[in-house]
């Protein structure tokens, strides 16, 4: 009769783990027939068991009061079966089991809820046993925990986990989440709650919505509420720097809308000290979210529909939230303190308004108004072809947006993954490293790659192989040098035609450990004007690199050298030879010459910068930053020095140019976590470039996701509007086809790609989902 307990039968040996009293309970999905809660027993044992068969255990629940009779009855095969006063589990990483935390708002006891989902209904349904903490023995739910990991280890590796340690058992370690069920009868205009008011503020209006709905009280003819699980907020104590009443809403994935959570929220800003801020959201009968405050929330502010929003990361989960204000002088009050809590946890000091206004309304203006109403579909593709320059003749063909694009990496394998890419200027050429190769990409016709060759055994004058971390392709794309991770003061230049290394260039013995940060052509199109020379970085240093000089190959004269680390990390430059130096503290700094101190400083937004690039007249410079891009206009635009460039003058004290910060929707970010599980990550941003070519496009890269931005429609305002194209692997490394906006090549871990922008799509629910 009973299946599962034949199969894996009780053995005598002791018990592994057992919390000996607590609630057993079964948790149905919303708007089940049979409810959604109900209490199996109302006073069980749940404890762990080993079986007969090796590396298999078992959670047993047992009722511990004789008198409770439940008439449920399971079949026999199910993976939980009832017994006549218990019920059998095999402990499986399938079933999620689960523990959190919380307070019973009955009683205020606090209680541990392990849960785990019902095989027997497809793992629809989930089962609770609810303990109350303070009248267990100490340990007895941390080691409960432990065991169960413990099995599961053992259940998938088969082998015993005796001796593995905690960091290993995380793998079975499910987030602590909260069951979160969006009322079906929640009113949107509703703005009663138990608690009073707080500064006498309340939730009385809603505007129009925004593009992404924000999704109405569902009604009893419209499709069921949804659950979504949350993480468990924690809780923290410190200094009370403000707070506001606004409306919650949470971005659902799978509908494509902004839910309301509770038509009465309490946004509060902490101060903890040391420059820490705390962030958390409550209503009346749960607190919603605790984070600690940085520009990893993606912050958004849209004062059209007087909201807020950010996003909140698990490791595995990313949700999307939405606080809409009252008024607007609530909204601008919130603003206001969390912009300057941001601030102050970038810069490690107090902002004092009087000597940092300057830089203040740099960081705010970067954070500012998020365009929600965009142009309609129709209109959006005609301008997207009134962006595009004429396309090159030997591109125009018929397209195919259909086609599938030939597998040009068949011949390109072996060890490693794709990582860098260097498209060619001079030769209608890419070049993509992979370990201690490269593969060389012809570029064909109709927006296709061709497998050209692969030079093997990248490796020094000496014979010692390396897989680079860094190229650049050199002198008219002949060359190619190449930077050695292990022993990165030097660089390496090997003849493409040759496919070998033939020459070491020591640059900067004496350096840190982290030798040269960044290295780049003169001038924009150095390389392909077959300039020898070469900048380069170390983390407090700017110079000129010379193949050409005997021994160490940094030019001492006109070299700048600071006193202060200042992690100088990444580097671009102009036509004419400008030059911009960023550092992995966020900062930038405009050169119009090498030697003399930076005529502009742009101050940091929060995140390093990993990426530079420029426009080639230098008016606009674009930053990759993790999480966000950068764009900045260097035209100085009033006083004396206007109409000139930030980096040959330097903008009046007051007057910083307004950065425009272009990320991902937080609903979008939510929506691809949701689908490929991989955390925002841009890759190096890059303007399309040519010989007197317009810059119109900028394209980048997250996990599987490459996306394009029109200059133009950011110049109008609408910095959320990008498209993007959907990949089956991790892109690695992206950029133009050298004079072209239209044609991009994509480096994947294990694939290759050219991709016309008309393949792109604007994200929805559908181009996020689909490869």
């Amino acid at each position: 009769m009973n299946l599962l307990k034949n199969i894996f039968k009780s053995t005598p040996q002791e018990d592994l783990a057992s919390v000996p009293s607590g609630e057993f309970v079964l948790v149905r999905p919303p708007n089940s027939p049979s409810g959604e809660r109900e209490s199996i027993f109302s006073d069980a044992t749940a404890t762990i068991r080993p079986t007969s068969t090796p590396f298999n255990y078992q959670l047993v629940i047992e009722r511990s009061s004789s008198t409770e009779k439940h008439d449920t009855q399971t079949d026999s095969d199910d993976d939980s079966v009832q017994l006549d006063d218990d019920y059998v589990f095999l402990i499986d990483p399938e079933i999620r089991l689960t523990l959190n935390y919380r307070t019973n708002p009955e009683t205020h006891a606090s209680e541990a809820v392990i849960s785990w989902k019902d095989p027997s209904t497809d793992f629809s349904d989930q089962f609770e046993f609810i303990a109350n903490v303070n009248r267990l023995p100490p340990g007895t739910i941390s080691d409960f925990e432990h065991s169960a990991m413990v099995c599961q280890y053992e259940r998938t590796y088969q082998r015993s986990g005796k001796d593995v340690p905690n960091s290993v058992l995380d793998e079975f370690r499910f987030p602590s989440r909260e069951v979160v069920i969006i009322d079906a009868d929640a009113d949107v205009n509703s703005s009663e709650e138990k608690n009073p008011d707080i500064g006498g503020s309340a939730v009385e209006s809603v505007p129009s919505a925004p593009s992404t709905p924000i999704k109405p009280a569902q009604s009893p003819d419209s499709s069921p509420g949804r659950t979504i699980v949350l993480p468990v907020p924690p809780k923290k104590a410190g200094d009370e720097i403000s707070v506001s009443v606004a409306q919650l809403h949470l971005y659902d994935p799978e509908s494509g809308e902004f839910a309301l959570q509770a038509p009465k929220a309490y946004a509060k800003i902490l101060d903890l000290g040391n420059y820490v801020y705390w962030f958390e959201v409550w209503s009346s009968d749960k607190q919603w979210i605790g984070i600690q405050l940085s520009t990893e929330m993606s912050p958004c502010f849209n004062f059209e529909h007087l909201s807020f929003i950010f996003n909140m990361f698990t490791d595995t989960d990313a949700f999307s939230w939405l606080l809409r204000f009252p008024t607007g002088d609530g909204l601008t009050d919130f603003q206001e303190h969390l912009m300057t809590a941001l601030w102050e946890t970038i810069n490690r000091t107090k902002m004092v308004v009087e000597q940092s206004k300057s830089d203040m309304d740099y960081f705010v203006d970067a954070f500012d108004e998020m365009v929600i109403d965009e142009t309609g579909p129709a209109e959006e593709e005609q301008l997207d072809e009134s962006d595009e320059e004429e396309e090159p003749e030997q591109y125009k063909e018929s397209y195919d947006p259909d086609e599938d694009f030939d597998d040009v990496s068949n011949d390109f394998e072996g060890e490693g993954k794709n990582s860098l890419l260097a498209v060619g200027t001079n030769v209608n050429r890419s070049f993509v490293v992979r370990g201690d190769k490269i593969g060389v990409f012809k570029h064909g016709r109709r927006s296709k790659l061709e497998f050209a060759t692969t030079i093997d055994k990248i490796s020094t004058p000496k014979g010692k192989s390396f897989s680079p971390s860094k190229v650049m392709l050199h002198t008219r794309d002949r060359n190619i040098v190449l930077q050695n991770p292990t022993d990165p003061g030097k660089l390496y230049s090997m003849d493409l035609e040759v496919g070998k290394v033939v020459d070491e260039w020591e640059v900067d013995p004496n350096g840190d450990k982290k030798g040269l940060t960044a290295f780049n052509p003169v001038s924009k199109f150095a390389t392909a004007e077959g300039e020898s020379t070469l900048l380069g970085t170390t983390s407090k240093s700017l110079f000129r690199i010379d193949p050409r000089l005997a021994g160490v190959k940094m030019v001492q004269e006109n070299a700048k050298k600071y006193a202060t680390n200042n992690k100088f990390s990444a580097m671009s430059t102009t036509e004419n030879g400008f030059i911009a130096v960023a550092s992995e503290k966020g900062d930038i700094r405009l050169y119009d010459r090498l030697g003399v101190n930076a005529k502009t400083a742009l101050p940091a937004l929060g995140e390093p910068i990993t990426g530079l690039d420029t426009s080639a007249d230098g008016r606009w410079l674009l930053a990759t930053c993790r999480t966000y891009l950068l764009l900045v206009d260097t035209k100085i635009t009033d006083g004396p020095n206007e109409g000139k460039l930030g980096f040959e003058k330097s903008f009046s004290k007051d007057k910083k140019p307004r950065p425009i910060r272009l990320q991902l929707s937080p609903e979008h970010v939510a929506q691809m976590l949701f689908e490929t599980k991989l955390p925002l990550n841009f890759t190096t941003a890059r303007f399309n470039a040519g010989f007197d070519a317009k810059e119109t496009t900028i394209v980048s890269s997250s996990g599987k996701f490459v996306i394009t931005w029109s200059l133009s429609k950011i110049l109008r305002g609408f910095k959320n509007s990008y498209t993007i194209k959907r990949y089956e692997d991790t892109v690695t490394a992206d950029n133009f086809q050298f004079g072209s906006d239209k044609n991009v090549i994509v480096a994947m871990t294990n694939d290759v790609d050219m991709v016309n922008r008309k393949a792109f799509a604007a994200p929805t629910r559908e181009s996020i989902a689909t490869p």
